[in-house]
């Protein structure tokens, strides 16, 4: 059996946050319709209210269980049950470390020439991805703790040096007309949230008030994407449409005393949280899969997942259609809320009504 690593609620939010702000400050307009980011604002208050929802099946299939995840909860109430929830769990991990790597080949290809440097540093990054998920969470988390910190202060210094910058005659009122952009902008924010189904499988290692922490997290979460949302547009103004990637851009355009620029630290920062995100999700696969082929093929499908991954997302940053379709909003979204709100909500009415006819045979007997 695998030690089971325990982490704090303070790791648990470092590592939550982190993965989740490296899919905010990838707005690219391939995934994102760039000209609609001035609702954004709206679209945080909006995603933050609808991912309080998300989270409680979350916290009632942990309770439901006794503090244990999804895959050891379902494996009492069926061994078959529980090897197809897990399939399901590491499809859905796959794909989302897919989608995290084939945007960061986007990304590089977008920064970096030729597209020789892509493939460098994507294999490169998968490489400490893989070393990564085999140290374990407990290392993940506390790396992630220290990386948070660093990533506190680069925003701070971000938002300071982009104030004096800001035309706030730039954003607009919120009109009925855009309710549905709003709409269609939250949906897609929700389908990114990989880090909600993560939680079936990370809070039962975690020491601490986990609901409080849910609760900040996502809190935290679409806070920082509204407030570097607002300095896009209120710095970047109509420039901002026509941006691959607009956060990268406002970094560019920051500068802090002798610093000309500051994209070269948003690089730095970016490269740490996506590490942070990979690593975390490819050992949530190991945990998904050893359910169904043992502790030592879990270590061997680290490896075999980082090279399918890195092979299928070096075709993908060749083929934006591709990418977009395989990527949509919507397929996104279907996955995200089968694995963080569907599933969950099904395995806690399986094991409450066990317990039932648990406690009705015991008083029958």
């Amino acid at each position: 059996m695998t030690k089971i690593q325990r982490i704090s609620t303070a790791q648990l939010f470092a590592l939550l946050y982190i993965s989740r702000m490296v899919i905010n400050v990838t707005y690219n307009r391939y995934s994102t319709d760039t000209t609609n980011l001035k609702y954004a604002v709206f679209t945080g208050i909006s995603g933050f209210l609808l991912t309080l929802l998300m989270l409680i099946p979350i916290h009632l299939v942990v309770r439901a269980g006794n503090g244990r995840n999804i895959l050891d909860s379902t494996y009492s109430i069926s061994k078959t049950f529980s090897v197809v929830i897990a399939i399901i769990y590491a499809f859905y991990f796959f794909y989302a470390i897919l989608h995290t790597v084939s945007f960061f080949d986007t990304m590089v290809s977008y920064v970096f020439n030729p597209n020789l440097s892509v493939i460098i540093l994507s294999a490169i990054g998968i490489i400490a991805t893989i070393y990564g998920a085999c140290k374990g969470v407990q290392t993940l988390a506390r790396a992630s703790a220290l990386f948070c910190v660093m990533i506190g202060i680069a925003l701070l210094i971000l938002i300071c040096t982009l104030i004096p910058k800001a035309n706030f005659l730039n954003l607009e009122p919120l009109s009925t007309d855009n309710l549905p952009t709003i709409a269609k902008m939250t949906l897609s924010a929700l389908g990114k949230n990989a880090c909600v189904p993560s939680m079936v499988m990370l809070i039962p290692l975690t020491n601490g008030k986990t609901k409080t922490l849910s609760v900040l997290w996502a809190f935290a979460v679409y806070a920082s994407m509204s407030i570097l949302t607002v300095f896009m547009v209120t710095v970047l103004g109509e420039y901002l449409y026509t941006q691959t990637f607009p956060v990268y851009t406002l970094t560019a355009v920051a500068s802090l005393g002798v610093t000309r620029r500051l994209d070269g630290i948003f690089m730095g920062v970016w490269l740490v949280g996506m590490f942070v995100r990979v690593s975390l999700l490819l050992r949530l696969f190991s945990m998904c899969t050893e359910k169904f082929s043992g502790e030592k093929k879990a270590k061997l499908s680290i490896i075999l997942c980082g090279g399918i991954i890195f092979i299928i997302s070096a075709l993908l940053s060749h083929n934006n259609t591709l990418s977009k379709n395989l990527f949509h909003p919507y397929l996104l979204l279907s996955l995200t809320l089968l694995t963080a709100v569907v599933l969950p909500l099904i395995v806690t009415v399986l094991i409450n009504r066990k317990v039932r006819q648990t406690l009705s045979n015991s008083a029958k007997a």
